[in-house]
């Protein structure tokens, strides 16, 4: 019985061939489920989070990165990765690495990753919807690149998120509501892309939202209600996309709020009234407000 498993291909191949045989006589002797294969293959991602680095290492042309891995030496070893004490993939760090291509999909078997900093490099192509997938991921920053496409609706299933950071690339389309399912989030960067559409009225549920950075994009429509809600933003850039209407008044209730930048719109009507908050900026000029408070006190406004 324990040979037909293995000629079936029952057998765990994270195991190494000695465990292998032992799995497979346990298997015959006590008529363990086959799916407990699954369950304990989940329990050995230090060859998935190995192969899934090779992948990366591969696809964004690791042989000529600034400070490049020696594939035969032990991920402990590999620049910019972190192991937490099951050996699993804690985090990566390859900030300004030379990193040329494309992200591969298998960074979403990374299930153990909690941060994914990536910034000023050279990736290309489409973000991985795969990246949905990683559940206690805390920074995904990847700011600082050459990638296109929409931004992954799958990215709202990451719930442990705290900063998405996708600044500086040529993303476009809309951006998705199911972003305002990271109720984790502090900070929110999408500046300098080509997004479209408006902005989503679900933002408002992110209650630890302190900054919410959408600058140059092509954001149309009116700034939603909901904003009012984010009672824990301090730094609030809209400037230099296509939105207008009013701005909502409850947004005068962030009392936390440092800067707030507004600028190059077509918004109309009352300026809120933040003088309660502690500003450090106030830039609302290039619009065509009726109704401005008195900021003069303000350090930097207009």
């Amino acid at each position: 019985r324990a040979m037909r498993f293995a000629r079936h291909g029952l057998l765990p191949k994270c195991l190494s061939m000695r465990n292998q045989i032992l799995w497979a006589l346990l298997l015959a002797s006590s008529w363990v489920q086959v799916s407990a294969t699954s369950a304990l293959c989940a329990l050995c991602t230090r060859q998935t989070d190995s192969l899934a680095l090779v992948s990366l290492y591969q696809a964004t042309d690791g042989a000529n990165w600034t400070v490049t891995w020696n594939l035969q030496n032990p991920m402990t070893t590999w620049a910019g990765v972190l192991l937490d004490p099951g050996g699993c993939v804690r985090s990566i760090v390859l900030i300004n690495n030379g990193l040329n291509g494309v992200l591969p999909a298998s960074l979403g078997t990374l299930s153990d990753l909690r941060l994914l900093y990536l910034f000023g490099n050279f990736l290309n192509g489409p973000i991985p919807p795969e990246l949905g997938q990683l559940g206690k991921i805390e920074d995904l920053v990847l700011e600082n690149n050459q990638l296109t496409g929409n931004i992954p609706q799958e990215l709202g299933m990451c719930s442990s998120l705290k900063t998405l950071s996708l600044g500086n690339n040529f993303l476009d389309g809309e951006l998705p509501a199911a972003l305002g399912n990271l109720t984790e989030l502090v900070t929110l960067v999408l500046s300098n892309n080509a997004l479209t559409g408006s902005i989503p009225s679900s933002l408002g549920s992110l209650a630890k939202l302190g900054v919410l950075d959408l600058r140059r994009n092509q954001f149309g429509g009116s700034l939603p209600a909901s904003l009012g809600q984010l009672s824990s933003l301090r730094e609030f850039y809209v400037q230099n996309n296509r939105l207008s209407g009013t701005i909502p008044a409850s947004m005068g209730n962030l009392i936390q709020m440092n800067h707030f930048w507004v600028f190059d719109n077509d918004f109309t009507g009352e300026v809120p009234d933040l003088r309660a908050a502690p500003l450090a900026s106030f830039r609302i000029e290039d619009n065509r407000f009726s109704g401005i408070p008195d900021y003069s006190t303000v350090q930097t406004w207009g």
